[in-house]
């Protein structure tokens, strides 16, 4: 893996360092795409790697909470 705890290179090492200590922080994954030019799928791998997971529900579920507070009739 390019980049790992044990990478070989020093320089993907730190990356990768940098990008669990921003995903504790809870930050977006593309702005830490962005801010480190590193790929969205590699900080997603990461992050699962990690044990990290969306503390959010998926958007269909949000959805459909949305719809049944919003939108459903009393009776």
């Amino acid at each position: 893996m390019a980049y790992s705890a044990d990478s070989t290179d020093k320089q993907k090492r730190v990356t990768y360092e940098k990008i669990v200590e921003i995903l504790e922080k809870d930050a977006p994954i593309t702005q830490i795409s962005k801010e480190l030019d590193v790929a969205r799928n590699m900080i997603y791998r990461i992050r699962d790697e990690k044990g990290e997971r969306l503390k959010w529900p998926k958007r269909k579920n949000f959805i459909s909470v949305f719809m049944m507070k919003h939108f459903m009739i009393e009776k």
